[in-house]
């Protein structure tokens, strides 16, 4: 996709790592906040911190 829209290399690196953090810690919060299950919410942006651990390198490693 970022072939076809021309982007610039340093671009599409930026894009490809951003795409492997975490998700944000704020799913919680809200999750807590509109009446949701907030521990799950929780339990689950920590596994993506853990999975970000193996992720980020991967992608650096196949984009770079």
């Amino acid at each position: 996709m970022a072939e076809a829209m021309d982007l610039p290399m340093t671009v599409t690196e930026i894009l490809l790592i951003e795409t492997a953090m975490p998700s944000g810690t704020v799913a919680a919060v809200v999750a807590d906040r509109y009446g949701c299950d907030g521990s799950i919410a929780s339990a689950l942006v920590i596994a993506t911190y853990g999975l970000s651990l193996l992720t980020i390198p991967l992608i650096m490693l196949l984009t770079i």
